[in-house]
């Protein structure tokens, strides 16, 4: 099968941080003889981009941002990295908050390679946010740049970077910590590959430590919500499932989660545990869940065996051009959508996800 991997680490952290490679990649997956598609890519929106310059193109990216399509959006978050005028923060800011998982860690970024003191509390926000690439991807920036000459990470990251020791991803608890030892001279790093516990005494190092220290780290008393905000209507289109079901997440008047995955996707794979238990958390409350199957070569009978011999219960569905184009063009797996009550697009994630992640939003949307 052909694979498109973001190795968002280089080798070389990877060895300094101890975390095995693997979990440090970010994958989505396309079956073996497609066209790559690439989400981040608009040459006619990158060429308008090219050739205007000051007010022009702080203009043309305003209009982009609001687009339907998050490719736009993302395009327009990927300019802001290089955007680094008052009115550029401010439409990254604005971006943070999109529905679109990219969109959000590409805006962040933005706001990153600045650094400067107003952009500090929305770095903060990133790094408590539900989530997990979010809050990675400012936990590799911060174990990447925290003491190196010039560097906008400093002593005011230090509690956000202390609560996430207790994350249950190792990559972060080792960027967490490898940026810590930089900005304290302390020298517990957590490293994947030691043995348990040595993980967790470095672990208690930490705590320890910040019990006696942490009145010398102001926190930020309040932060600025990031939650996104931007809705979108879903697709009016119907998800025919394998047991013979119509699921039309846009007027169904239910919170709908769809999953576009694929047996054959290693990240699907991994993810699909933590969908059976939403399924099974959230069902009683009206929630549906679907997963949407790409380029299955067995087709339904294959799908069919391959849920049941993995105990998945939620319904399934093979993947129709109609449906894979109105929720736009989804090439790569794994991508998940989740739709509220009254039919729109609320969050969209690129790429596999945990748990805790979907059902943080799931629980806002069910409060509404």
């Amino acid at each position: 099968m052909k694979s498109r991997s973001r190795f968002w680490i280089g080798t070389g952290l990877a060895l300094v941080v101890g975390v095995p490679c693997a979990l440090l990649a970010r994958v989505r997956w396309q079956p073996r003889g497609e066209t790559e598609h690439v989400h981040g890519g608009d040459p006619r929106l990158e060429a308008d981009l090219a050739r205007l310059s000051g007010g022009e193109r702080l203009t043309r990216l305003r209009e982009a941002a609001q687009e339907a399509l998050p490719v736009r959006r993302l395009v327009v978050a990927e300019a802001l990295v290089r955007e680094h005028s008052a009115e550029g923060l401010a439409l990254a800011k604005t971006l943070l908050t999109d529905n679109d998982s990219e969109v959000r860690i590409k805006a962040a970024y933005a706001l990153m390679q600045n650094g400067a003191e107003p952009e500090r509390p929305f770095i903060q926000a990133a790094l408590q946010d539900d989530d997990l690439w979010l809050r990675q991807e400012v936990c590799q920036w911060a174990a990447t740049n925290a003491g190196r000459p010039g560097s906008a990470v400093g002593s005011w990251l230090v509690p956000n970077l202390m609560a996430r020791l207790d994350e249950s991803s190792e990559s972060q608890r080792a960027f967490a910590t490898s940026a810590l030892a930089k900005l304290t001279g302390k020298p517990w790093r957590y490293k994947a590959t030691l043995p348990a516990a040595t993980r967790a005494a470095t672990l208690q190092h930490w705590k320890d430590w910040w019990q006696v220290e942490k009145g010398k780290y102001p926190v930020t008393p309040v932060l600025p919500d990031i939650t996104p905000q931007r809705t979108d209507l879903a697709p009016a289109v119907m998800i025919q499932t394998l047991d013979g079901r119509t699921v039309s997440p846009a007027t169904s008047g239910k919170v709908t989660l769809v999953n576009f995955w694929g047996t054959w996707c290693p990240p699907c794979r991994q993810e699909v545990p933590d969908l059976q238990r939403l399924h099974e958390h959230y069902a009683a409350q009206g929630v549906e869940l679907v997963g949407v199957a790409l380029s299955e070569k067995e087709g339904a009978d294959g799908l069919r065996a391959w849920c049941q011999t993995n105990k998945l219960t939620y319904p399934q569905a093979l993947a129709e051009d109609s449906v894979t184009e109105a929720y736009g063009d989804v090439h790569e797996v794994p991508i998940t959508v989740l739709i509220d009550k009254r039919g729109r697009i609320r969050s969209r994630w690129q790429g596999e996800r945990d748990f805790t992640s979907f059902a943080a939003v799931i629980e806002r949307l069910l409060k509404e």
